[in-house]
């Protein structure tokens, strides 16, 4: 969802460009696409190791598998 949105940024910030601006304003724009074109997004835990969306989903299939483990023993 992030992802996305920094996506739709960049689209907005390409047609904002794209449109009659004074010559001060057109480089801040092009400066501010840049550094967003140039930066990755990505989300750290302490930057010990990137919290993707593989890693979400294997976390949540450990713990449903250690629920249902623990349940048996009820």
């Amino acid at each position: 969802m992030v992802l996305d949105m920094a996506l739709k940024s960049k689209i907005l910030i390409t047609d904002i460009s794209n449109r009659y601006l004074d010559k001060n304003t057109k480089e801040e724009i092009q400066l501010f696409l840049n550094q967003m074109c140039s930066c990755a997004i990505e989300f750290t835990a302490c930057d010990f190791f990137t919290l993707n969306n593989h890693l979400i989903t294997s976390a949540i299939a450990a713990a449903t598998t250690y629920l249902v483990i623990l349940l048996q023993f009820n």
